[in-house]
């Protein structure tokens, strides 16, 4: 189901008075979406490099990346370096509007990991699963902390958790995995598991899409047999598209080979017979499964009897990740496919782990809906980001035992944006974005506001340091929230984002 959230409801704003630096025919608001300046296409392209020893490296610098888009040197425009095992992301606390003088909440660890368990239980043997039900509790033992959520998902949609940090949700839920037996005959021809397996992961990608933060899908399979008929140019294309729709999304798609160490014994005997693979076929199954995680930039654990220690492999975050940006030069708006390679200068004993390409869009993109995304993506993102002079307050105050009001306040400081000049007027429109979380991390709502400025010289000039105040007010219930907000620009495109809690008793 194609991914649409109500962002995009125009209220007014609130002005506060005594920050109010221009007449309202200065700055006003308006009911149509904002129009931004249409950007070049940037790819970005997030790495992971390690040593010999498997340790993250986090030295390097953009000069230290080469970038290929199908065999062609990119120039690389963006380079940033994320330190994931940094401490949970700074947020604004709430205050309380009915009891000014009082200490506010702590403030709780925001979810910002979210990884998606993903079993095929169509494939997977009895024996394996009750190996990787052990398995599993004993990694989340470890791994699932304040700011992770977990989901599982199965390719026979028997079992389904949305995320959560519930441990007893979670065990019960993993001693319910069974295989799922009778539908096996369709791994060939009909090929049924496959497509199946394929609808579930499509599935945990666009749930994913929601999660505001890291996102991370484990496939855990024994592999499965592509087809060697007119059914295999529909299964490539099916796989390809995942592979893409992961990418555009953010999701890194890992995959486990879950039988762990096996040895073939060829020819074997006849009591095997239907349970032992052939070389070929054990190659095929694997294939397909390092290349899901190749393409999303993910990694392929196999051969290995540690099950634990490669979930834990899989669902941890490296703790450096470096992202760089280029924008391709005449892109073609056809569809193809484009292969990426990074390498890096004087790296012959560093590892690197990055996504292997990405595909042209498919026609030219519209400014408008390109902003729109821009800031979506935005808004269901952890990351703080700084190129606006911005700060937010949160405000509630309850009405009842049972209802609440939030103020999301966001302080703008006018006199660093980029202004476009017209005629004697000055003129930038600024969209912000309030959007509302639980805990978990799931959207609630969203509301969005459009701020026109059209300054007169002399109110650019006289722009006061309080800046302008925007509010919106949100009615919730008691609970506890995390709230996202998001600013940005027209003309010089820049954008601010930032994190807060709330804890409503």
């Amino acid at each position: 189901m194609a991914l649409r959230i109500a962002l995009w409801s125009l209220l007014g704003f609130a002005f506060a008075a005594a920050q109010q630096p221009a007449p309202p025919s200065e700055i006003s608001q308006h009911d149509s979406p904002a129009i931004f300046t249409s950007k070049t296409n940037l790819v970005s392209v997030p790495v992971v490099v390690r040593d010999r020893q498997q340790h993250a490296v986090g030295t390097l610098n953009r000069d230290d990346f080469q970038l290929f888009d199908n065999g062609k040197p990119q120039l690389i425009t963006k380079f940033s370096v994320e330190r994931t095992a940094a401490p949970s992301l700074p947020a604004a606390v709430a205050t309380n509007e009915g009891a000014p003088g009082a200490t506010p909440a702590a403030a709780a660890p925001v979810a910002e990991r979210f990884v998606a368990y993903v079993f095929d239980d169509l494939n997977l043997s009895a024996g394996d699963l009750i190996q990787m039900r052990e398995a599993m509790k004993r990694h989340l033992d470890g791994s699932l902390d304040a700011t992770t959520r977990a989901a599982l998902f199965t390719t026979s949609n028997e079992e389904l958790l949305d995320f959560t940090d519930d441990r007893a949700k979670l065990d019960n839920s993993i001693d319910r995995l069974k295989p799922i037996t009778g539908l096996q005959a369709f791994t060939g021809n009909g090929n049924l598991p496959l497509f199946q397996l394929m609808g579930s992961l499509q599935a945990a990608i666009e749930r994913m899409t929601r999660m505001p933060g890291s996102r991370n899908i484990i496939l855990i399979s024994p592999g499965f047999l592509l087809t060697d008929d007119d059914t295999h140019v529909k299964e490539i294309t099916l796989m390809n598209s995942l592979m893409e729709m992961a990418v555009h999304a953010n999701v890194t798609i890992n995959t486990m080979q879950a039988r762990g160490l096996y040895t073939y014994i060829p020819g074997g005997d006849a009591s095997h017979a239907n349970s032992r693979l052939t070389a070929l076929n054990a190659t095929t199954r694997e294939d397909a499964l390092a290349e899901l995680a190749d393409g999303t930039g993910g990694t392929y654990f196999h051969n290995d009897n540690g099950l634990k220690e490669g979930l834990d492999l899989l669902a941890a975050r490296p703790e450096y990740i470096y992202v760089l940006g280029f924008s391709p030069q005449n892109l073609r708006y056809n569809g193809a496919r484009h292969t990426l390679k990074v390498t890096i200068r004087d790296g012959k004993n560093l590892d690197i782990l990055a996504r292997r390409g990405y595909y042209a869009p498919g026609q030219a993109p519209n400014p408008a809906e390109q902003a729109k995304e821009e800031i979506q993506e935005a808004v269901f993102s952890r990351d703080e980001v700084k190129d606006l002079p911005v700060e937010l307050h949160l405000q509630f105050f309850k009405t009842s035992d049972t209802a609440a009001t939030l103020g999301v306040l966001a302080k703008l400081d006018l006199r660093n944006l980029h202004f476009r000049k017209a005629e004697d007027r000055n003129k930038n429109t600024v969209t912000i974005v309030s959007g509302l979380f639980d805990r978990n991390g799931n959207y609630i709502k969203g509301i969005q506001k459009i701020v026109d400025l059209n300054l007169r010289d002399q109110t650019l000039e006289a722009l006061p340091a309080s800046g302008l105040t925007v509010r919106t007010n949100l009615d919730v219930a008691p609970g506890s929230y995390v709230v996202r907000l998001v600013v940005r620009d027209s003309e010089g495109q820049a954008m601010a984002a930032e994190n807060g809690v709330v804890n409503i008793p």
